[in-house]
């Protein structure tokens, strides 16, 4: 039985086919993740828009609250647990 080869230039053409085929794949792939970065960007800056108002707003109602105050004196025993615990649990002295 003769094995009927495909000629040279069918075979170019369908090379070039499925080249092509992949570019266009390839290009669909990066106009969609550039899509999606431009959204991510944009909702990026309106995240950081709202955060400074936000952190704004926050600052103004804590203004109105005035300076903490403690409603008692501290205890030696709770004096003595808060001098053994980290600064970074705790928080700075007021």
């Amino acid at each position: 039985m003769a094995r009927r080869r495909i000629s040279i230039a069918a075979r170019f053409w369908l090379v070039l086919a499925v080249l092509v085929t992949a570019m266009g794949c390839m290009g669909a792939a990066a106009l969609i993740g550039l899509d999606k970065l431009h959204v991510g960007t944009e909702a990026i800056e309106e995240w950081r828009r709202d955060s400074a108002r936000r952190r704004a707003k926050a600052d103004e109602i804590l203004e109105r609250f005035g300076p903490a105050r403690r409603e008692r004196s501290r205890d030696s025993t709770e004096a003595a647990f808060l001098r053994r615990t980290p600064e970074r649990l705790i928080g700075p002295e007021a």
